[in-house]
């Protein structure tokens, strides 16, 4: 009798983290399925008629770590529940659009920053830093002369990158760009702002990071996602 009471409780047991599972399963599906299902928003921000560039995005109360490139467009990955668009220029002013189509929220700067919802002002405050570099990336026109102008041992000339005195087995100085991990052909639809981070990689590091094809080195950008930063 003890060993058939004992077979009993761990077929109860057994049974109670089935359904146990059960449970949590659906609702682990519904929260990846919900994630799955972020919109992108897409717009343009002006101020008196004319473009603006690196005004912060706010989603809601969110602030996004992410600006308008030099035509004052921006794009951004939201909840499907997000209502409000907010654009910021630090220390200026600010706009708000309501999201009613997610492929054309355009913002116009009108109202002064004193006047913004106090998430915004606060927002600003604590991500100086960020806002900082932002401002800084935004005084490159291209991704190229920000290349320049933040990654030691490379000249540039125009559209060619090439590695200061040192070339592969192959005799080639000019690096392969890789973009959040993809082998890419062209950089030329990158923003400034868009990056987080650009490296250099040269030797067995470039080699080790990219294989053969990393030989004559390597241009690894990071770019911030969504609403990421």
């Amino acid at each position: 009798m003890p060993v058939l009471k004992f077979t009993v409780m761990k077929v109860k047991i057994c049974f109670i983290l089935f359904l146990a599972i059960c449970q949590i399963l659906p609702v682990s599906a519904q929260k990846k399925n919900q994630s799955a299902k972020k919109i992108t928003v897409t717009g343009t921000v002006t101020e008196n008629k004319q473009p603006v560039r690196g005004a912060v995005i706010f989603v809601d109360t969110l602030f996004m770590k992410i600006a308008t490139d030099e035509e004052g467009n921006y794009r951004v990955k939201v909840e499907p529940t997000a209502k409000v668009i907010i654009a910021a220029i630090p220390d200026k002013a600010y706009g708000r659009a309501n999201i009613t189509n997610p492929a054309a929220v355009d913002i116009i700067i009108t109202e002064s920053l004193a006047t913004a919802p106090g998430f915004v002002n606060t927002a600003l405050k604590v991500n100086q830093k960020q806002l900082t570099k932002i401002q800084k990336l935004n005084t490159y026109p291209n991704i190229y002369e920000m290349i320049r102008g933040e990654v030691a041992g490379v000249t540039v000339s125009g559209s060619s990158v090439q590695i200061k005195q040192g070339h592969s087995f192959f005799g080639s100085s000019t690096p392969i760009f890789v973009v959040n991990g993809v082998k890419v052909p062209s950089i030329d639809y990158l923003i400034p702002t868009q990056v987080k981070k650009i490296e250099l990689l040269t030797g067995a590091q470039a080699s080790m990071y990219a294989g053969v094809d990393g030989a004559p080195g390597v241009i690894k950008i990071t770019l911030y996602t969504g609403g990421e930063k």
